[in-house]
């Protein structure tokens, strides 16, 4: 046509040149590619087509057992049948107990075989159906034939006049036309399931025989185009070869193939360095040289029990075994093995990795366990002994200032009499600051007793011990909603509630006093790092805390008042009640303006949550 210049032959041979020379050069990874492209492809194919054909055949035996199992039925159902029957007629029984025992034995059986069979047929409601119609039958059938046999126990002979045998035989068939249609069922499915059986077989001979047909002309290919490029493919090939031992030796964990005679095939540098052996020391040699006893002894056993039965301890699974160097020496290694095929030769790749310095690291972690279990016992101990050394003096003094006041109190001012009060009361808070701080190192280590506890008879049975104070303080203490059930410890979360409902009371100078407990949302306060979840709190209308102070406040003997000695307590309260809160899985803060009351809220992670 006008317009278009026709291509010169010449341009055409150039074109073909070109790509023919961009296929010599590339022949080599080309084949690679498609070969194992099409290996991937084939392997994929391979395990769904076995799959398939492992689920017909199971389905086939599943079939073959309940057909059997019917057959066995019926022909147990007959023995019983005639058995009973001929007793009932003839009187005679081929055993020495009891005729009746025997027929109930013999019914129950058969009617645990019945649930047997219903078990192997759970996806099919027809048999389902067949099923509970024979066990249905049965029942009836069992309770006939045993009034029968209880009747001729009974009259003998004589009976045989009052006996519809009749009704026997109809039930029998009744039970009979069940497994008969259960039977004509299975042979239905029988005929099904082999034809698919036969279709995947004969797919996956097709799938097979296709798959190796297109194998063997990629093969070809490759082998014409390898051959039409030998001389650079050898460099290339070479060069190939280097790279992958390049990229094989960089891993850092070792890697061993070997044959099914455990005869070693290869080995990367990192295992050369991990044993000790250059590869000309072990190529060719078995693998077991890299292993102490037992596991040298048991490996050719094991390999041999794994070819014949296909069991496995290692190969698929890994586990944690010990490895030989050249000097001797012996270290622990995780081993990991995989199975695969090359030219119809089984090939075992054992990839090891040194774990001598994680075991050090897990002795060391064991002895420092034990190591912070024995320091905890003697703290315990000193703990003990140390508040029973303190408080022995506490007491001397207490009881000598008592006996001097006793003794010359008609010669001692009053002046020198309060400050042998004074005296006294100093021992006694002293001994209860020592009580306290050994409850206090005791909390962090004793396990929590954690049990479902409902958090309103709590408050209530604190509210009902505190009662007086309540009263004469005019203090009222309320509850908006109803406080959940939780698992926790419940002494030690009753003393959290304890300890802030006390102080809500004590540093509170209005003149109605009022304490509100309850469950909000976290996130509804005005904490920065609460997170959405449940949260107690606990309210008053109290003289509220600066802010300044609002971590001092959970310091151990911390106090931010002067209290007369009646009330003053010894300023660990708060100390128990985060550190109670903490051993739950939860956390304590507070929200509070000097003036305007304080609410502290707290988390507990109850249930599994909760760290015992």
């Amino acid at each position: 046509m006008e317009g278009m210049v026709p291509q010169a032959p010449g341009a055409f041979r150039r074109s073909s040149s070109r790509a023919a020379q961009f296929l010599v050069d590339h022949a080599t990874p080309v084949a690679v590619i498609a070969v194992t492209l099409l290996t991937f492809l084939m392997i994929s194919v391979f395990y769904r087509q076995e799959n398939l054909g492992a689920a017909s055949k199971q389905w086939l035996i599943h079939t073959y057992e309940v057909k059997n199992q019917i057959q066995s039925l019926s022909s147990e159902l007959k023995s019983i049948f005639i058995s009973q029957r001929g007793y009932v007629i003839t009187g005679t029984y081929d055993s020495t107990s009891s005729v009746t025992g025997n027929a109930r034995i013999q019914w129950r059986e058969f009617e645990e075989q019945l649930q047997k069979l219903k078990r192997l047929t759970p996806d099919n409601i027809a048999q389902q159906k067949s099923v509970d119609a024979a066990i249905s039958g049965t029942k009836q059938l069992s309770v006939y034939m045993e009034s029968l046999v209880k009747l001729r126990e009974a009259e003998g002979a004589q009976s045989l006049q009052k006996m519809n045998l009749d009704r026997g035989q109809e039930l029998l068939q009744n039970v009979h036309a069940a497994l008969e249609a259960m039977f004509t069922e299975e042979n239905r499915l029988l005929g099904v399931r082999s034809k698919a059986e036969q279709a995947s077989t004969t797919q996956t001979r097709i799938v097979t025989f296709g798959s190796i047909a297109l194998f063997y002309m990629t093969v070809v290919l490759a082998i014409w185009l390898c051959q039409k490029a030998e001389k650079l493919s050898r460099g290339r090939v070479a060069q190939h070869a280097a790279y992958l031992k390049q990229i094989m030796n960089t891993i850092i964990d070792g890697l061993i193939v070997i044959d099914d005679r455990g005869t070693v095939q290869s080995l990367n540098t990192a295992a050369e360095k991990m044993f000790g052996y250059t590869p000309e020391e072990v190529i060719g040699k078995n693998v077991k040289m890299l292993m102490p006893e037992p596991y040298q002894g048991e490996h050719d056993s094991y390999l041999h029990n794994y070819k014949e039965t296909g069991k496995t301890k290692v190969i698929g699974i890994g586990r944690e075994v010990t490895g030989k160097r050249k000097d001797g020496s012996t270290f622990p290694m995780e081993l990991g093995v995989s199975e695969t095929r090359l030219n119809d030769k089984r090939l075992f790749a054992g990839t090891i990795r040194d774990i001598t310095i994680r075991k050090d690291l897990e002795r060391d972690r064991e002895k420092f366990i034990s190591a912070l279990k024995q320091s905890n016992q003697e703290l315990d101990d000193f703990a003990y002994i140390a508040s029973h050394d303190l408080k022995e003096p506490l007491r001397g003094i207490t009881n000598n200032a008592m006996f001097l006041k006793e003794d010359f109190g008609d010669k001692l001012d009053e002046s020198t009499k309060k400050r042998i009060e004074r005296m006294g009361y100093l021992c006694q808070r002293m001994e209860r600051l020592v009580d306290d701080l050994l409850y206090f190192s005791r909390l962090g280590r004793q396990d929590l007793a954690v049990q479902p506890t409902n958090l309103n008879e709590v408050v209530k049975d604190i509210t009902s011990m505190m009662e007086t104070t309540l009263t004469e303080t005019n203090t009222v203490v309320i509850m908006p909603e109803p406080l959940p059930t939780i698992v926790c410890d419940l002494p030690r979360i009753t003393e959290v509630f304890r300890n802030l409902i006390t102080n809500a009371v004590k540093y509170n100078k209005s003149k109605d006093r009022r304490i509100e407990i309850g469950c909000t949302n976290a996130a509804n306060s005005n904490d920065p790092k609460s997170v959405p979840g449940r949260a107690f709190y606990v309210r008053d209308n109290g003289i509220g805390i600066p802010q300044q102070f609002h971590r001092d406040i959970f310091r151990i003997f911390k106090r931010l008042n002067e209290e007369d000695d009646s009330v003053k307590g010894t300023g660990v309260g708060l100390t128990f009640v985060q550190k109670i809160v903490e051993r739950h899985g939860g956390r304590i803060w507070l929200d509070s303006k000097e003036g305007s009351g304080t609410t502290f809220y707290f988390t507990l992670n109850t249930g599994t949550e909760a760290r015992s």
